[in-house]
């Protein structure tokens, strides 16, 4: 038998943007996460997948930059929330697909990940 579910807190993405603010044509994923809360108090958040882009990060831009990142945590969550039906008991959940995206948090200056694998595997 699972143990029950932890409590979904929030679903959100986080944008990693391989450049600075007021740039333009930079590379960005956003991940689509949820944030757990756990029998103890404990709160983990959970990254899944998510989308590539380029990105403009100028002021002018970044509503539409939010708006995709709320678009890739809505289509992607569902895939976190199939790893916690993997450990946990999700019958008591609400469907991940009716909670709203509350966050969209920006990472600046980010090694895309496909760069760090090329630096590597160079090696």
């Amino acid at each position: 038998m699972k143990p029950p579910a932890p409590e979904i807190v929030r679903k959100g993405a986080l944008v990693r943007v391989a450049g600075a603010p007021e740039a333009r044509d930079v590379s960005a994923w956003a991940l689509a996460f949820l944030d757990l809360r756990f029998a103890d108090g404990h709160v983990e958040r959970w990254l899944g997948p998510g989308a590539i882009a380029e990105i403009s990060t100028q002021a002018s831009a970044m509503k539409a930059v939010v708006a995709w990142a709320t678009e890739c945590a809505n289509e992607h969550a569902f895939t976190v929330f199939g790893e916690i039906a993997r450990e946990y008991d999700v019958q008591s959940l609400p469907h991940v697909d009716h909670v709203p995206c509350e966050e969209v948090v920006i990472e600046w200056h980010s090694t895309p990940t496909w760069e760090l694998n090329r630096e590597r595997s160079s090696r």
